[in-house]
């Protein structure tokens, strides 16, 4: 309870959106990608944000890596200021029903005021109860579901390159990622070394 409910304690200093790890992955899989955005698309809605495209062009002088101005040094609501993540609108049911009993009693035709109500539908893609909060326990559902969805995701990736024939070394990508989201940045987990076959991890 105490990362999710400050009745239990959570602060600022323990609230996990404000981790290198939570917000470089929030970034990464929102962000516009230059070839299509449709893959961030599922991201987008678990996590309850759309992305201005056009702060793609500015990452590369803002740094990826750990240690730099960015993840994990500013509080969430300035991060995601500054990665031009805006939150999508929550709209309550009973705010849609009391907007739809005020068109009609102006008189307004149930087609038009479809239409109109039709625009809050194409605006709220926020899939979580408790918006902005992935690992509060209201949202568990949710979060499996999309956990489950990005399994499926590393089970496609895994099988469209068995067929392709290129080989994923799938420990040496989950440790890379875990010393780059986890450690301090010095190695502990796995050493890499280069020598005449090329370059390989060695795991501790």
């Amino acid at each position: 309870p105490e990362i999710w409910e400050p009745a239990s304690g959570r602060t600022a200093r323990q609230d996990y959106r404000n981790t290198y790890m939570y917000q470089r992955v929030m970034a990464s899989c929102t962000s516009f990608r230059a070839t299509s955005e449709v893959p961030a698309l599922p991201h987008r809605q678990f996590f309850g944000v759309s992305n201005d495209e056009t702060y793609r062009q500015r990452r590369g002088d803002v740094s990826w890596e750990r240690c730099k101005p960015g993840h994990g040094i500013l509080p969430w609501k300035e991060f995601l200021a500054e990665e031009r993540l805006t939150p999508d609108p929550v709209v309550e049911s009973f705010a849609i029903n009391y907007a739809c009993k005020v068109l009609m009693d102006k008189g307004l035709p149930a087609e038009l005021v479809s239409s109109i109500l039709g625009y809050v539908d194409h605006a709220t893609q926020n899939r979580l109860e408790k918006p902005l909060d992935p690992f509060h326990p209201v949202n568990g559902h949710q979060l499996r579901r999309y956990l489950a969805y990005c399994w499926q995701l590393i089970i496609r990736c895994s099988m469209l390159a068995h067929e392709l024939g290129i080989y994923l070394d799938w420990k040496a990508i989950v440790s890379e990622r875990l010393v780059e989201l986890v450690s301090r940045g010095d190695g502990k987990w796995c050493t890499y070394r280069i020598d005449s076959e090329g370059d390989y991890w060695g795991f501790l």
